[in-house]
């Protein structure tokens, strides 16, 4: 049973891994399942015993990095992310940069699109529902929604540009850089009775 669960984890592994380095050779609409299983030198038995395609190959490598980066976030004390945050966007920051190339070539399919957008919408679902913000406006916490929506969305945009070389700051300097914003940003958003 073990040695089946390892090869299975293998084989998952190897198939991955064999789309990303075809996908830095060429558009992912003109990847065949016969270039996947020749690259990864199994057969097709092999790929479709964990795959129906290549679409669900690379929605299971997109879900286990949004799952990485959401992990990140939870094993925080999120009562603080807002207004410590730097510690948590390091932790982000060191986790693309131990595979920058990797994740920059996962962003690339479809300019990050469906990427960013389950890890956006992952992440602010999470923090929407904390009791620890308060919605202290007369449109019963619209506002703060805003308020985080805008800094998901500008923090998952700016690591997009650093990703894809469009940024003047570096992943090493991003987590001081974005820790002063959303502290600025969020702080009216913050209840005092946590």
């Amino acid at each position: 049973m073990k040695s089946e669960y390892r090869s299975s984890i293998r084989s998952k592994m190897l198939i991955r891994n064999a789309l990303l380095s075809l996908m830095a050779e060429k558009p992912f609409d003109k990847i065949t399942i016969t270039d996947i299983v020749n690259r990864a030198d199994i057969n097709r038995g092999t790929f479709y015993a964990h795959y129906k395609n290549t679409t669900e190959v690379l929605e299971k490598i997109q879900s286990d990095a949004v799952g990485e980066v959401r992990r990140i976030f939870e094993s925080m004390d999120y009562r603080k992310f807002f207004t410590e945050s730097e510690a948590v966007l390091t932790e982000i920051s060191d986790f693309l940069r131990k595979d920058f190339e990797y994740y920059r070539m996962l962003i690339t399919i479809d300019g990050g699109k469906g990427f960013l957008a389950s890890w956006k919408d992952s992440l602010v679902g999470f923090f929407s529902g904390m009791s620890f913000l308060s919605s202290r406006s007369a449109d019963g916490g619209n506002e703060c929604y805003a308020a985080i929506n805008f800094a998901i969305n500008g923090l998952a945009d700016t690591y997009l540009d650093i990703l894809m070389g469009k940024s003047r700051i570096t992943l090493e300097e991003a987590p001081v850089y974005l820790s002063k914003l959303l502290r600025r940003l969020m702080s009216p958003y913050i209840s005092t009775t946590v």
